[in-house]
């Protein structure tokens, strides 16, 4: 039997042993964290990847449904000049002190920016671009005035790209959040959440919840979702869509055709200022009619793309 606070005074036999033993710890530690930054960088690769595939998928597909680009004069020092000009965010462009409030909505609430050198607004996205030209307000800084219609339509081309590129991350995060909580689910229904790591069990519980506070979808919200065009897979899919809002009291169906009314209402509000349309019944009809057929496609090719990914 060792004597009284022999553990305090250990020999240098058992230093060496629990230095021994401290070092190996630590270079454990370090391999299992180069180990784990490793799937950190390559996941992050691969998801990358994943995202510039879905987003050329997407371009491939909306330019299908497009008439084809005008053909372009290699040899007309235009071309480059707005190639360089959109390659090359945040867009600035000359424009009146005294159109300073409207330049600055224009240009996009935290996506404007000022030129302290240059005293010029910009935009960090290509999609603010068309209505800044057609304000008339504004001037893309290096783009004479006879480009301007090859500049928008280039615009509209890098607008498509960013909304492509946009859609594909959300897709690819959706995709990973899904396989998380698959895998939660998977791992609780075979042994528990007891060996479950905070993580795994709060993605367990939060699938198990939602599923169950979700109710089913009446007759009414089945036909209206089938009559807007919304396909079976998106509805399904469409459960596990953040952006969407609440599940709670609510079906897939009924979920979706909230999400279509915010389109309407969004849309809407565009034309406040446009009495032409916003009282007009026919014309605002149409404006109304175009924003949820666009929204109805981008979820059919959403879910479309997420089931071929699995």
């Amino acid at each position: 039997m060792l004597p009284a606070g022999a553990f305090l005074q250990p020999t240098l036999e058992q230093q060496a042993a629990l230095k021994a033993k401290d070092e190996e710890a630590k270079k454990q530690k370090k391999a299992k964290a180069k180990v784990e930054a490793a799937k950190r960088k390559r996941k992050r690769a691969e998801d990358a990847a994943r995202v510039e595939a879905i987003a050329l998928h997407i371009v491939r597909n909306r330019s299908l449904a497009s008439p084809p680009p005008q053909p372009i004069v290699a040899e007309d020092r235009s071309v480059a000049k707005v190639q360089a000009y959109l390659a090359s965010p945040p867009y600035f462009g000359r424009s009146e002190i005294a159109d300073k409030e409207r330049i600055k909505e224009l240009c996009g609430d935290g996506q404007r920016v000022w030129d302290k050198e240059r005293k010029m607004w910009g935009t960090r996205l290509a999609g603010y671009l068309e209505n800044l030209v057609n304000s008339g307000k504004w001037t893309p800084f290096g783009i004479e005035e006879e480009w301007l219609p090859r500049f928008v339509a280039a615009a509209r081309e890098r607008t498509a790209q960013e909304l492509a590129h946009a859609e594909a991350v959300v897709n690819v995060k959706w995709e990973n959040s899904n396989a998380e909580i698959r895998e939660a689910q998977a791992a609780a229904e075979e042994g528990g959440t007891a060996h479950l790591n905070v993580e795994q069990r709060a993605a367990a519980s939060k699938a198990r919840e939602a599923d169950e506070l979700m109710i089913d979808a009446t007759a009414e919200e089945v036909n209206a979702c089938a009559q807007l065009g919304f396909g079976e897979t998106a509805v399904v899919a469409s459960r596990y869509w953040p952006e969407l809002g609440p599940r709670s009291g609510m079906s897939d169906e009924g979920r979706l055709l909230r999400w279509v009314e915010l389109a309407r209402s969004d849309r809407r509000c565009d034309f406040e200022r446009v009495p032409a349309v916003l009282w007009n019944p026919v014309e605002l009809q149409r404006h109304l009619a175009a924003v949820v057929a666009q929204l109805v496609a981008e979820c059919n090719a959403r879910a479309r793309l997420a089931a071929f990914a699995r």
